[in-house]
């Protein structure tokens, strides 16, 4: 039909089917802004995902308070791995368990919005070898789209501290997903403050 990419766009929303997926090549030429973009909130947590959960860029404050996403193998760089098989992070939240769940339910949504794709196949496959949690509440079928939660991390520097989570869909790419962890009081915004070195 020899559509831009915009018309092609707006069949699939009239169609009611869900966003055609970026290929590798743009995901590579759209990195430098989303660095920038999460770069640019700063002090706050903030990272960008694909559909898949697979990890696009990330700030210091994720890397700092949350994980660096960067000591995970580059095909594991992805927030299920994370969740259920880093050590490190699972010590770190107070509520692993509830926060595991919650992640693996939206994952599970996302899964059922694009049937067939081979690369939620593979995070599935190998997460359930990899992970026995995951394996078992996988087998529950669990589906749960975001909600506003708060989570607590016990930091081994920093301390306590709540953050409260946001989703935010990029409308130039709806398959990226900004998501910005918020001090949900004022005690966490200053241990995280202190951490950073930056004026709260």
């Amino acid at each position: 039909m020899r559509l831009s990419t915009d018309e092609h766009r707006h069949l699939r929303d009239l169609a009611g089917l869900t966003a055609a997926a970026s290929s590798d090549t743009a995901g590579a030429e759209a990195w430098p802004r989303l660095q920038r973009l999460v770069d640019a909130v700063t002090p706050t947590i903030a990272s960008v995902y694909d559909v898949h959960f697979d990890y696009l860029a990330w700030n210091t404050p994720y890397r700092r308070i949350r994980h660096d996403p960067a000591t995970l193998p580059a095909d594991r760089r992805n927030l299920l791995w994370m969740m259920f098989t880093d050590a490190e992070n699972r010590a770190r939240m107070a509520t692993w368990d509830r926060a595991a769940r919650t992640l693996l339910s939206q994952f599970r949504a996302a899964a059922g919005r694009r049937p067939g794709d081979p690369r939620f196949a593979e995070l599935v496959t190998t997460l359930a070898e990899a992970s026995p949690q995951f394996h078992d509440w996988w087998a529950d079928y669990p589906v749960r789209y975001f909600r506003p939660a708060k989570i607590r991390i016990v930091h081994p520097q920093a301390g306590r501290i709540t953050l409260e989570m946001f989703q935010l869909r990029l409308e130039d790419d709806p398959g990226h997903l900004m998501v910005m962890q918020v001090p949900a009081d004022s005690e966490s915004r200053d241990r995280i403050a202190a951490l950073l070195g930056t004026t709260p």
